[in-house]
């Protein structure tokens, strides 16, 4: 009888171990987030690594003389997950200055949002969409969901797509630099990508058409 009873008090426990365990993987994914749009800001998730990357973009404003956006945001940025929130690095493509910060998923009615404080702002984004954490930071709104697992930015001219990851299978289509493309695979010296525009392009592009993940150094 006794023996009866302490199997099935082991078993129990077990249970409630396993649905403990159960619960934080579950509350851990939830903050890990996923690839998508959020406003402005096209983010992508690598889950296995738990990185992140991404490129906001926007402007507000129009100046007639110069027939452009008044002000402009943008930046991108990359950042390891820890204690339920992205550590992030932001930058302008290409520059070496950089600002620090932290992302968060959140969900709010129902609705997943990502969360941005910055150390300080970048450079019109305070025209824009403030994001210093001084101010609050800023928040943006999922608009769509994705399954690419990072995000680069184009420093080429024109960087071109390729049908398969070989120099002999260009297509016609190209991105022209500083726009951002959606990563779903990397091999040797190429990634498999998407564009989005009117229409969504999708083949190969050669790594080197890309900014580099680390900033270059400055000249001294």
């Amino acid at each position: 009888m006794h023996s009866q009873f302490r199997t099935y008090l082991n078993l129990f426990v077990l249970f409630i171990t396993f649905s403990a365990l159960n619960s934080q993987a579950s509350a851990q994914e939830k903050s890990l987030g996923y690839s998508g749009v959020f406003d402005g800001l096209t983010v992508g998730v690598d889950g296995r690594n738990k990185t992140i990357s991404g490129y906001f973009f926007d402007q507000t404003g129009w100046d007639e003389k110069t027939r452009s956006a008044t002000f402009t945001c943008a930046f991108y940025l990359k950042g390891t997950f820890q204690d339920n929130k992205y550590s992030i690095t932001t930058r302008y493509p290409g520059e070496s200055e950089s600002i620090k910060g932290q992302l968060k998923f959140v969900t709010d009615g129902g609705q997943t949002k990502v969360e941005i404080k910055l150390e300080r702002e970048h450079g019109g984004c305070g025209n824009v969409h403030p994001f210093a954490a001084e101010d609050g930071g800023g928040m943006l709104m999922e608009t769509s969901h994705g399954h690419w697992f990072a995000v680069r930015v184009v420093s080429a001219k024109k960087a071109y797509f390729y049908s398969r990851p070989n120099l002999s299978a260009r297509k016609k289509q190209y991105v022209v630099s500083y726009n951002p493309i959606r990563i779903f695979q990397v091999k040797n010296s190429w990634v498999e990508a998407e564009f989005e525009a009117e229409k969504t392009t999708r083949g190969w592009i050669k790594m080197s058409d890309l900014f580099p993940l680390e900033a270059k150094k400055p000249n001294k």
